[in-house]
């Protein structure tokens, strides 16, 4: 799950999920509105797309768990976006756990 910085091979390997990742889900620009959360979330209750979705954020590394999760984050979505988020949904924000198929695939890369 977390390696340094990526290498050569995990950079092919990277646009290689990248590229099947575009050709399941037709986007993998980071979500910017909240509906793509929702359009995402559907899109993954299929167990073929969330392994897809894991298989393509594991690409992303880190130094450890929570190096990896900022990476898988940033890519996932813009900081605008982010600002809407809390884990747990306080202070008038969304609940990003109860998006449960996107964390199950989050949590399983």
């Amino acid at each position: 799950m977390c390696s340094s910085t990526p290498n050569r091979t995990s950079r092919r390997n990277l646009k290689k999920h990248q590229t099947r990742f575009d050709n399941q889900f037709k986007t993998v620009r980071r979500l910017e509105i909240l509906n793509s959360f929702d359009s995402l979330e559907i899109k993954l209750f299929e167990s073929s797309k969330q392994k897809l979705l894991v298989e393509f954020l594991s690409a992303f590394g880190g130094t450890d768990k929570d190096d990896a999760l900022d990476r898988i984050m940033q890519k996932l979505m813009t900081q605008n976006l982010a600002s809407r988020y809390s884990f747990l949904g306080r202070r008038g924000k969304y609940s990003f756990i109860s998006l449960t198929n996107l964390w199950t695939c989050i949590k399983g890369s």
